[in-house]
């Protein structure tokens, strides 16, 4: 792992000296899964947030939706099921406008895994914390 890490962060270098933004925010995405590989995940976190708001403003709607599948995930594994609900919603959204049906039926599964993992209406949970599904909001952010 630590050999991955250090080719994704010369490929990362070496796209910022060529000015190549699209390639070093696809890099990117790859660098936060392996820090959340590597128990990083707040570092992973901030990365996935981040490549997010990158990815919306190139725009970049497959990247957008598969950054943000990669953070549900993870938020999923470390047990924030309900924010991991909220993204894995807004991945499927993009997935689906792009007809990507193989990845909308992954997050219909993941989905569907979180609702019987923790019974409940997820939605009223998050609107009496105040959440909402936007970068900068309790959802999106590590406390």
């Amino acid at each position: 792992m630590a050999v991955a890490r250090r080719e994704i962060e010369q490929a990362i270098a070496h796209e910022r000296e060529l000015g190549d933004l699209v390639s070093e925010a696809e890099d990117l995405r790859v660098f936060a899964g392996t820090e959340a590989a590597l128990g990083r995940v707040d570092a992973a976190h901030r990365l996935f947030l981040d490549l997010i708001e990158r990815a919306k403003s190139f725009p970049r709607p497959l990247l957008v939706a598969q950054t943000e599948r990669d953070l549900a995930r993870m938020l999923y594994k470390r047990g924030q099921v309900q924010e991991a609900v909220v993204v894995a919603r807004s991945a499927r959204e993009g997935f689906a406008a792009l007809g990507v049906r193989v990845e909308v039926a992954k997050l219909d599964a993941l989905i569907g895994l979180a609702h019987l993992v923790h019974p409940g209406p997820v939605e009223r949970e998050l609107a009496a914390a105040g959440a909402t599904a936007s970068p900068g909001s309790k959802v999106y952010t590590t406390e």
